[in-house]
C-alpha cells in the first residue's frame, strides 16, 4: 500500500527501510518533520514498491530519499538517476553494515549521508557527508510518568556481547536497586547472569513508550554497540571501521531531561556533549568505572538535575530532526 502524506512545495519519494519494526519511530519522525514542519509533499513507499515499480515517473519528486538502503539494488538507483531524478541516501548502519553500503551504493547515489564520520574516506567518492544521530523532540519530551515506568536504572537496546559483559561484570550493583532491562537480551552469544535476569521485560517498539522509560529512570545506562564483532549477524564490517559517532539514544534520553551514563568508546562524544556537564561518561575498558558511578549519582540529586537539564537544553537546541534534514537539505539544493 502507497502511503500519501501531504504538503506543499518540495515533493520527495521517501523509500523506507523495509524493517518497520527497527526504523519505526526513526522513519516516523522524518516523515512527520518533512511535512509537519517544512510542509512538503511526502510519497513514502516501500522498497519492494520502489524496486519492482516505476512509481517516480507519475509521482515526480524533486528528489527521491533512500532510508537504510540495504534492500534497494545500486540498479535501480542508478534507473532512476539517468530518468534525471536527484537521489539520496540516508544510512543508518554505518560501520556496522558498511560492506553493503560500499559495495551497493558507492557510485550509485548522487548524494550519502552517513550515520557514522569514521566511514566517509572508505566510500571513495564525492558528495559523501556525515549526517549525526538526532532526536525527535515531540515524542522525547520531559514528562511524569507513572510507577511503572519508574526506576532506579534503566538499559533499553539489545544484548550485544559487550553490553551483556558490561552488565554481568556490574552485576551487585545493579542487583541493589529498582532495575530495567527492556529489549532482547538473549540469542547473541553472551549470556545475561540469572540475578539480572529478572528484570529483563520484552522490547519496546513505540517510542512514546521508550520516552516514558527514559523519564522515570533516575539513571539511564547506554552502551555503544561494539564494531568488531563479526559474530554478530547484523555486523558486516570487515575493514573493521572504528564507529565514532553517537547513536539516536543518546540524543533521546537527553531530550526527555533524562540523566544518562554513556560509553566513551564513541570519539564524537564531546563534539556534541561536555562530559560531566551535560552528559557522564564511563571508560568502556574500566566497568568498575560504570559501577562506581552509578552508585555516586543516585546519592547526589542535585548533580543529576544539573547535568541532564544542561544536556537537555543542549539537545533540543541542536540536535533535532529539524536541524538535520535542514542540513541535508541545504547541501542537496545548493548543487
Amino acid at each position: 500500500m502507497v502511503n500519501y502524506i501531504a504538503g506543499e512545495y518540495m515533493k520527495i519519494l521517501f523509500v523506507n527501510s523495509g524493517r518497520p519494526r527497527a526504523f519505526i519511530g526513526i522513519q516516523s519522525s522524518i516523515i512527520n518533520t518533512l511535512t509537519k514542519d517544512f510542509k512538503y509533499r511526502v510519497l513514502e513507499i516501500s522498497p519492494k514498491q520502489f524496486m519492482t515499480g516505476n512509481i517516480e515517473d507519475t509521482f515526480l519528486p524533486d528528489i527521491i530519499l533512500v532510508f537504510y538502503g540495504i534492500f534497494v539494488s545500486a540498479e535501480k538507483v542508478l534507473d532512476a538517476a539517468r530518468k534525471g531524478f536527484k537521489t539520496i541516501l540516508w544510512t543508518t548502519e554505518d560501520p556496522y553494515q558498511f560492506d553493503i553500503y560500499y559495495q551497493n551504493t558507492r557510485k550509485a547515489y548522487d548524494y550519502v549521508f552517513t550515520n557514522d564520520l569514521s566511514t566517509i574516506p572508505y566510500y571513495e567518492k564525492d558528495k559523501v557527508f556525515y549526517i549525526p544521530a538526532c532526536t525527535d523532540s515531540k515524542i522525547y519530551r520531559p514528562q511524569k510518568v507513572k510507577l511503572k515506568y519508574k526506576s532506579d536504572i534503566c538499559i533499553i537496546g539489545q544484548g550485544f556481547p559487550r553490553r551483556i559483559k558490561i552488565l554481568n561484570s556490574i552485576e551487585k550493583v545493579l542487583t541493589r536497586f529498582n532495575v530495567k532491562i527492556i529489549g532482547k537480551w538473549d540469542g547473541w552469544g553472551e549470556v545475561l547472569s540469572p540475578r539480572l535476569k529478572r528484570f529483563v521485560s520484552s522490547y519496546v517498539a513505540n517510542p512514546y513508550e521508550v520516552a516514558k522509560y527514559y523519564n522515570g529512570a533516575k539513571i539511564n545506562i547506554n552502551i555503544h554497540r561494539e564494531w568488531e564483532d563479526q559474530a554478530i549477524p547484523y555486523n558486516h564490517n570487515s575493514r573493521n571501521i572504528k564507529a565514532s559517532s553517537l547513536n539516536p539514544r543518546t540524543f533521546d534520553i537527553s531530550a526527555c531531561g533524562g540523566f544518562q551514563i554513556v560509553d566513551n568508546s564513541r570519539e564524537e562524544l564531546s563534539n556534541f556533549f561536555e562530559p560531566d556537564k551535560q552528559i557522564v561518561a564511563f571508560d568502556i575498558n574500566d566497568y568498575k568505572e560504570l559501577g562506581d558511578k552509578i552508585l555516586f549519582y543516585l546519592k547526589n540529586k542535585k548533580k543529576r538535575d544539573e547535568i541532564r537539564y544542561s544536556g537537555y537544553e543542549q539537545t533540543v537546541k541542536n540536535h533535532t530532526y529539524i536541524k538535520r534534514i535542514k542540513y541535508l537539505l541545504d547541501i542537496v539544493n545548493s548543487s
